[in-house]
């Protein structure tokens, strides 16, 4: 079997950022203590899909020994990605059953899965209560932008759901943390 690593992404960008807010860093008056002094990080992180390996249900090689169960993938005849959109991932006219005693064409994970981007943020800031003791407060979102990100789609041709995507990223998540430091 040759084909990419079920893990193989070529493409992953990640950037992380800590940004102090500019505005009111001194200054006694209270709306500077209160408003300013505030910074905001996060991580986004932007990938190409993992690959899906594309399997049949049945054993038309005829190969193994009866007993044991042979993976063996279909023959790709069209666009996987043709007349798809929303839950439907790949198109299942694309794929074929090979002929009985041959092995398929298509590659051991030889389709792309869907794109995954991923992007969380916080904001925090620091209050002084007095010499060494201040309370850090820190407001954490993550999948700020709220869109799911697929990433289990369903493999095997024939299956009622063949093509769908079967689980995805969570929806957004906020968390807030109080901590006092002394």
């Amino acid at each position: 079997d040759y084909g990419p690593q079920r893990y193989n992404q070529p493409q992953i960008f990640v950037v992380s950022y800590v940004y102090p807010l500019p505005f009111w860093q001194t200054g006694s008056e209270w709306y500077k203590k209160a408003l300013g002094k505030w910074s905001v990080s996060g991580i986004t992180r932007i990938s190409s899909g993992l690959p899906i390996n594309v399997t049949q249900p049945a054993n038309t090689s005829q190969s193994g020994d009866g007993v044991t169960a042979v993976l063996e993938r279909p023959n790709l005849v069209g666009d996987p990605f043709a007349g798809t959109g929303g839950k439907q991932y790949l198109n299942a006219a694309a794929f074929a059953i090979p002929a009985a005693g041959t092995f398929g064409n298509l590659q051991a994970y030889g389709i792309k899965g869907p794109r995954y981007d991923n992007w969380d943020a916080s904001i925090s800031k620091t209050f002084p209560i007095w010499e060494q003791v201040g309370i850090d407060f820190r407001a954490e979102m993550f999948n700020v932008p709220n869109h799911l990100s697929a990433f289990t789609v369903s493999n095997t041709l024939r299956a009622s759901n063949f093509g769908q995507v079967t689980a995805t990223t969570d929806p957004r998540t906020m968390e807030f943390a109080l901590k006092i430091h002394f």
